[in-house]
Order: C-alpha cells, then structure tokens, then sequence
C-alpha cells in the first residue's frame, strides 16, 4: 500500500509539474498574442495615415497634370497660330511678288 502511495504522489507530482509546465507556455503565448495585436493596432494607424498622405498625393498630382495638360494644349496652339501667321506671310509675300530672292 505505501508503494501504491509514493507511485500515486509521484504521478501527482508530475502532474503538477506538467500544469505548470503548460501555465507557463500560455503565459508565454498570451504576451506574444498582445505584444502582436500593439503591433496591428500601430501598423493600422500608420496605414491610415500613409493612405490618407497617397490620397492627398494624388489629388495634388493629378492638379498638376491637370495644368501641364493645359499649358501644353496652349502652346502647341500658339505654335499653330506661329507657323499659321508664317505660312501666311510667305503667301503673302508670293502674291506681291516679293519670292524669297527678293527678301
């Protein structure tokens, strides 16, 4: 009877330990898990800024395009209108009789 006690007590014993055992590796595992989720909580507020800082990007730039389109439609007219008083002018110039050899 008192072997069926000492093997009994140490079952219990490595029972205890083996609970323990697992304590700690939840322990463990519970700092991972909130350590992670700060992590989340950080990198989703720093995501809602930087996707805020591309939206404000892009509205600027495509302001910008926006005006360049537009300066560029502006001078390729004037370049038009260049070459067209030109043109004009050489027409102008062979109607009065003034070819180029006599300019």
């Amino acid at each position: 009877m008192a072997q069926q006690g000492a093997t009994l007590q140490k079952f219990n014993n490595e029972l205890v330990k083996c609970l323990e055992d697992l304590k700690e590796k939840r322990d463990t595992l519970n700092r991972a898990i909130s350590k992670e989720e700060e992590m989340k909580i950080d990198i989703t507020k720093k995501l809602h800024k930087l996707t805020e800082q591309l939206h404000k990007l892009n509205e600027s730039l495509a302001a910008k395009v926006q005006v360049r389109t537009g300066q560029d439609r502006t001078e390729h007219n004037r370049s038009w209108d260049e070459t067209d008083r030109i043109n004009q002018s050489l027409v102008w110039c062979g109607v009065c009789g003034l070819g180029p050899s006599r300019l």
